[in-house]
């Protein structure tokens, strides 16, 4: 081999690696960020949004991991009334019948599996788990699936003590709605902060982090 061809293949191989580069930068971006506006950030989290009724209860969630077959659903392991009984509405309409994959009554979390014939083909979301706690005053919005709205809020305090789960969690000032348990919380970038396990009537709502599913 020449020296000249020695000297284009190493420059082919530097733009390869150039474009390799921003290709990786691109990409985190965007697994790192699903959305950049918050109307964007809504979309991406309302395609990811899901209803739950098993039994005598009716709850929300969210697309967990859209796999070729199968697609897994996050909610909260208290919506389940029935294990012999659950149907996953997609925000589309489209629904199917779900089996529990993990049940963690202690964590108040459960992950559900739906066989479709190509899930992914389906036009819906996967959520991306944040990889750290919110902060004290972020901005943060929940989905309220069968309005297709935002209840939009602020985090009080991201790690708070709570005696009726025991268990630390996310405290925000949000409007909750009968039927929002399980659905997720979401920061304006689109990021899939926790679920809700519970409200009240003045505004408020604790989430299980996203860090604690597993």
């Amino acid at each position: 081999m020449s020296k000249k061809q020695l000297i284009t293949i190493t420059k082919a191989l530097g733009i390869i690696l150039f474009l390799a580069v921003i290709a990786a930068m691109i990409l985190g971006q965007n697994k790192q960020d699903p959305a950049r506006d918050f109307d964007s950030a809504f979309n991406y989290a309302l395609k990811s949004s899901v209803t739950i009724d098993s039994g005598s209860l009716s709850g929300s969630g969210n697309v967990w991991k859209i796999g070729k077959k199968t697609i897994t659903v996050i909610t909260a392991s208290h919506v389940i009334d029935d294990k012999e009984d659950i149907t996953v509405y997609f925000w589309n309409g489209d629904n199917a019948k779900a089996q529990i994959f993990t049940n963690n009554t202690e964590k108040d979390y459960c992950l559900l599996t739906v066989k479709v014939g190509d899930a992914k083909k389906i036009d819906i979301n996967e959520v991306s788990p944040a990889k750290n706690l919110p902060v004290s005053g972020e901005n943060i919005f929940m989905v309220i699936p069968d309005y297709n709205t935002a209840s939009a809020g602020l985090v009080a305090t991201p790690e708070v003590y709570s005696e009726d789960f025991g268990q630390n969690l996310i405290y925000c000032y949000v409007d909750v709605n009968e039927g929002m348990s399980g659905g997720g919380l979401f920061n304006n970038s689109g990021k899939y902060l926790g679920l809700l396990l519970g409200g009240s009537d003045e505004g408020e709502g604790v989430f299980l982090s996203a860090e604690e599913i597993r």
